[in-house]
């Protein structure tokens, strides 16, 4: 079989974590005569990370010829037409591996009778290869905390395996002067940011969260008076309450600041009108707070939380439809809004936090859905005007203390046909007893 020699300068390699190229050459060549077609013998392999990127192979050669790439090896491996006419270079793209596993192909460069001249061995390495290289901090502080708490082989550096395992943060980074934590993301184990986690960073401008968060706690990001950008993923399904309180640098939109896809406080607290923008999925505690010209509120089907004193003390707010998509209204979330003659509360909701519509003295009929599983204390305690309650759970949902103390003379509370005595022996309910009545819902 003829062989065709490659002068194979494999350089230009872009890659954002790749193995070594192992080019082979023995430097053993020969004077090209009238039939010689090579310049290097070329007997090494080409090693890939995992990131994939592109690999560029030199040939100098006066046949005619063809690339053959494995059929199996065609959806990750790939050659751009660069070829000239005799010093040709061959490039080829390597897809990002995802899978653990390493993957080979063999290229062969085939003549014009379809016979192989020369064959090319890509190595790609699987996606743990990065498990143990360490991970390069933008922010050498951040970089010193990390080995601090979390550098189990002691080398002074933190690897992606060792991020990898770290299920809790702590307050490892409470009240420290990092600047940035961009690579919190390869702490892929963090379910929750706990509670105080980065309170108190003054000096912090950015930072991106795992994917498979689902939590952050109270107070995570408290003081963070220099916090600019923040990623927040799909995965978070609950927000503490004071998370970004202080938050003072974060973009303003229509005078309300946002942490991503956190509406986290007004900026303007004479709005008289909002709506919030598509796309918020949480009303962050205290957003609203004191805005006590605010009359009306559009909340978007984007929505799922509504943070604990989101509108307290929003005294001019006559009416508010809770959408579909909110799960949970957090502790004294409308508060004293006074005014508030009606609420929607959907069949989304499941949690109805303490003191939730405490004080709405113009709040005159409200309807608990059938989804609804626990009510907090005092939630419509001193809801002076409120009449009638509906109650539309057979079973009724735990209740906390003083639920409607202080309601109108003579009110109602109208709960299933079926479950009347189970309301009037249920904890938090039997207090309201005499109250209770009878309904076909």
């Amino acid at each position: 079989m003829k062989k065709l020699f490659l002068l194979l300068a494999v350089f230009g390699m872009i890659f954002t974590a790749c193995g070594p190229v192992d080019d082979g050459n023995d430097n053993n060549a020969e004077q090209p005569g009238e039939e010689t077609v090579f310049i290097t013998d070329y007997e090494g392999n080409i090693v890939v990370g995992a990131d994939g990127g592109v690999v560029v192979v030199t040939v100098s050669t006066n046949l005619e010829y063809s690339v053959e790439i494995p059929e199996e090896a065609q959806s990750w491996l790939s050659i751009a037409d660069t070829r000239a006419i005799r010093l040709e270079k061959l490039t080829f793209t390597v897809a990002k591996n995802e899978a653990d596993a390493e993957r080979r192909a063999i290229v062969k460069l085939l003549g014009s009778d379809n016979a192989e001249l020369q064959s090319l061995l890509f190595i790609q390495e699987g996606a743990t290869a990065e498990e143990t290289q360490a991970i390069e901090f933008q922010d050498e502080n951040t970089k010193l905390l990390c080995t601090l708490h979390w550098d189990e082989n002691e080398d002074g550096e933190l690897s992606y395996e060792e991020a990898a395992a770290v299920t809790d943060l702590g307050t490892a980074f409470k009240g420290s002067s990092i600047l940035a934590f961009s690579e919190l993301e390869y702490f892929t184990s963090l379910e929750k940011i706990a509670d105080s986690a980065f309170e108190g960073c003054v000096s912090l401008v950015k930072i991106t969260l795992p994917e498979q968060v689902t939590a952050i706690g109270t107070s995570a990001f408290n003081g963070c008076t220099n916090l600019k950008n923040i990623t927040v993923p799909d995965s978070v399904t609950s927000i503490g309450a004071d998370v970004f309180n202080g938050c003072i640098s974060l973009p303003v939109i229509d005078n309300i600041r946002y942490a991503d896809t956190c509406l986290v406080q007004a900026v303007d607290r004479s709005l008289t009108s909002y709506s919030i923008k598509a796309g918020t999925r949480f009303i962050g505690s205290r957003a609203f707070f004191g805005c006590e010209s605010l009359t009306s509120i559009t909340i978007p089907d984007s929505v799922t939380e509504i943070g604990g004193e989101a509108f307290l003390g929003c005294e001019s707010l006559t009416s508010i439809t809770i959408p579909d998509s909110v799960t949970s209204i957090g502790h004294g979330a409308f508060s004293s809004c006074r005014s508030l003659t009606s609420v929607t509360i959907p069949n989304s909701v499941t949690s109805i936090g303490s003191g939730a519509f405490y004080e709405c003295y113009s709040l005159k009929s409200v309807t608990i859905p059938d989804s609804v599983t626990s009510i907090g204390n005092y939630v419509f305690s001193y809801c002076r005007s409120l009449t009638s309650v509906y109650c539309k759970p057979t079973t009724p949902p735990a209740g906390g203390s003083g639920m409607f103390d202080n309601n109108a003379s003579g009110r109602k509370i109208y709960v299933p046909r079926a479950s009347v005595d189970a309301y009037k022996s249920a904890s938090g309910w039997s207090s309201y007893a005499s109250y209770i009545v009878e309904y076909d819902f």
